[in-house]
């Protein structure tokens, strides 16, 4: 079964004719807040239009692709209304990720517009500099407003490619999503996501078709204390984040007595929502705060349909979301999977021709669940991209104690690994967190690997990256045979090292901080060893350099010598 979306793509107004007629009615009202930086519409207007001369003197023209460094919401909204309105192909990327080179070789781009002399790279490439805008307002063309729907293309969520997308399907559902969760003139809206993704340029076009202020949350975006100041004094009305985000600022603005009582709409971004987090946000936003959970394509940041919480909600089965905004259709797979499809979502790759279909494509949602008669959709486990089972174990170690968040992938050997990030940094017992698991869980179910992270890792648009768990998991559950190591001694290191941090299998290359250790730990388990093998233990460099590898590699350096001072040892 499939169901149409409620909006009509062609009925939006393109980017830069929103701008612009926002820039007309209301020319000095802020469109982007950026540090001490604030554009108000004119000023963006006047800056795209200057842009795009720049371009085509540079002979961009339409269906031609220009490059934008975005390192920041500025770039990403100059270059986003200069560019579309041209009609251009609009490739927004980071300019400190080291693939945007291989990025470039592939869209081979008619012009790359950069913010500063230090990013510009190597080739053949057109370039030009965001700062060579014209004296002020009164001065220069026009704003061009093409209307030419040829598209843009974002770095894509789940494969090392560019993902296609269209400016009239992204337009319709990021209009809808405004409409829906109340974006309006005076709104202040961040969304915390890298500025060169999908979910940032999907946020920005929510707020500048409806000329509200789009606040930009640092790039990298900012998190915790960062974070909060940036809500607290920008007045942000409407955040738009990831749960991990949202918990490290709940907690730390509780921790400082900080309310933020213009916070009047959260939006939580695709990821399974940890059972404390709603809880403990009422303690530091108003009371008639409005909570939405957005859901959409694993593929892509931008959102499909939202649901708004009831904030006693506990995750119960089944979850129903509001029928799919604009453009989309959703379409039942045949082994139940929720799969999108439609115009906001990606129509192709640059760089995976393989991911392709001449029939089009509908996009995995990684959910169970069905469509209703009336178009909404109705999930049978929480929104995220885990298995049923495995979501059962996540909800309970997301509810265990001061874990702030955790995420459970499995094993490639089938096991279960969960990683936890803890509110107050202190590592999680395996054993305790097993005999709690062991009260409800089935053995089958219990982890074998418990993992306490420093900081949830997570992708540019702020979701669990639960591809670098999985990889982290293979890495730690594989297992070393002796023959493997260089002694019986270096066995023992590295089993002894193990049991005190709980990883099981230890990979000796692997960085001891990742898995969890603190460097008293690291301290701890070195006194350990040079008390039973005879060998002492240069810290700075395992503090420098943690990893299993090192202790072996000086444990064999040391070791002649310790051989020859034992006793029955030395000439003969």
């Amino acid at each position: 079964m499939t169901v149409p979306s409620r909006a009509d793509p062609a009925a939006v107004p393109s980017l830069a004719g929103a701008v612009r007629s926002h820039a007309s009615a209301r020319p000095h009202a802020p469109a982007v807040r950026q540090g001490k930086t604030t554009l108000g519409y004119a000023e963006l207007c006047h800056r795209a239009a200057g842009l795009q001369a720049a371009l085509c003197e540079a002979g961009v023209g339409q269906g031609d692709a220009v490059v934008v460094a975005a390192r920041g919401l500025v770039d990403l909204a100059v270059g986003a209304v200069a560019v579309s309105g041209l009609g251009a192909v609009f490739c927004p990327l980071d300019p400190d990720d080291p693939r945007t080179d291989g990025y470039l070789a592939l869209v081979r781009p008619r012009a790359m517009v950069l913010s500063r002399a230090a990013d510009a790279r190597g080739g053949a490439h057109q370039v030009v500099f965001l700062d060579g805008t014209f004296d002020s307002p009164s001065d220069g063309p026009n704003l061009v407003d093409a209307r030419w729907d040829e598209g843009l293309l974002v770095e894509s969520e789940r494969h090392d490619a560019l993902a296609r997308l269209r400016w009239s399907g992204l337009l319709a559902g990021a209009a809808a999503l405004a409409d829906r969760i109340g974006v309006g003139v005076g709104g202040r809206i961040a969304v915390v996501a890298a500025p060169h993704t999908d979910l940032a340029l999907f946020g920005l076009a929510s707020t500048l078709l409806r000329g509200a202020t789009a606040i930009c949350p640092g790039h990298p975006p900012a998190e915790g204390d960062r974070l909060r100041r940036i809500v607290e004094q920008a007045d942000v009305t409407v955040l738009v984040s990831a749960p991990r985000a949202l918990a490290v600022l709940v907690d730390v603005a509780a921790a400082d007595g900080v309310r933020l009582p213009e916070l009047h709409t959260v939006v939580l971004v695709r990821d399974q929502i940890p059972r404390r987090l709603l809880g403990s946000l009422r303690n530091v936003v108003r009371a008639d705060v409005r909570l939405f959970d957005a859901w959409g394509a694993a593929e892509t940041g931008t959102i499909a349909a939202v649901r708004e919480l009831d904030p006693t909600d506990r995750g119960t089965c089944p979850i129903r979301f509001e029928r799919p905004l604009g453009g989309l259709s959703i379409t039942v797979g045949p082994d139940g999977e929720l799969l999108c499809a439609g115009a906001p979502v990606v129509t192709g790759h640059l760089g995976r021709p393989d991911l392709d279909r001449a029939d089009g494509y509908a996009y995995p949602t990684g959910d169970q669940g069905r469509v209703l008669a009336d178009g909404a959709l109705e999930l049978a486990v929480p929104s995220g991209v885990t298995p049923v089972r495995l979501n059962q174990v996540e909800s309970l170690v997301d509810g265990w104690r001061d874990v702030r968040i955790a995420r459970v992938v499995e094993t490639p050997g089938g096991d279960v690994a969960v990683f936890a990030e803890t509110a107050s940094g202190t590592r999680i017992d395996p054993a305790d967190l097993r005999a709690h698991l062991g009260l409800t869980l089935p053995e089958h179910l219990l982890p074998t690997l418990v993992i306490t992270v420093g900081a949830m890792p997570v992708t540019p648009s702020g979701r669990s990256d639960r591809a670098t768990l999985a990889t982290r998991a293979a890495v730690l559950t594989r297992r070393y045979r002796a023959a493997d190591l260089p002694s019986p001694g270096a066995e023992r290191i590295l089993n002894a090292v193990a049991g005190a941090l709980g990883v099981p299998g230890l990979d000796p290359e692997m960085n001891l901080y990742d898995v969890g250790a603190t460097s008293l730990e690291l301290i701890r388990s070195v006194s350990a060893l040079e008390e039973e093998l005879g060998f002492e233990v240069d810290l700075d460099e395992l503090l420098e350099v943690p990893r299993v590898r090192t202790l072996i590699d000086q444990y064999e350096a040391a070791r002649p010598v310790a051989d020859a001072a034992r006793p029955g040892r030395g000439e003969t």
